[in-house]
């Protein structure tokens, strides 16, 4: 059976890898950031090394097995989301093992994608709206009034004419 024994995270920010180790079974949580890391494995029988294939298979972002000579795996540039890393083993020409290490990896997403960001971004988008539509409303009802004062006054001065008229005529 295989064993996963440690992940590698490359740091694109710094000159330095950092490496974190778990225990067998265990998941990892990695930052937006840590999306380019090397999984190193092995078989319990470290005399068999070299007479050993590998498969993997990254569920969430991979549906085929990939075969490898090697027993560390790089993936670079992995998408926020949750994934399980499969791994089994063979000796060279016989079949696959039954026996498939899981291991599972949580890639966080960055903080302008988190759901809560969204949130945010709904909220802010319907206040633009409702504060346009507002400003709308108050130039239309501004308009009104403009339109209605206007109309009172000509009424008012043609009833002023209509009176002149009337007394000049008299």
């Amino acid at each position: 059976s295989t064993q996963i024994t440690k992940i590698l995270v490359t740091n694109p920010h710094s000159e330095t890898d950092s490496t974190i180790t778990f225990f067998v079974g265990d998941g990892v949580t990695l930052s937006h950031r840590q999306n380019t890391f090397s999984v190193s494995f092995n078989v319990k029988n470290y005399a068999l090394t070299g007479e050993v294939e590998y498969s993997y298979r990254l569920k969430g972002l991979q549906s085929d097995w990939t075969i490898t000579p090697d027993n560390v795996i790089t993936f670079r540039n992995i998408p926020p989301g949750n994934y399980q890393l499969l791994v089994r083993s063979r000796f060279r020409n016989q079949e696959w093992s039954s026996q498939i290490t899981s291991f599972d990896i949580n890639i966080l997403p960055p903080l302008w994608q988190t759901w809560w960001a969204k949130v945010f971004y709904v909220i802010c988008l319907l206040i633009i709206a409702w504060m346009l539509l507002r400003n709308y409303k108050h130039r239309i009802h501004l308009q009104y009034l403009y339109d209605s004062e206007r109309k009172e006054r000509e009424q008012e001065k043609y009833l002023n004419n209509e009176r002149l008229q009337f007394y000049t005529n008299i």
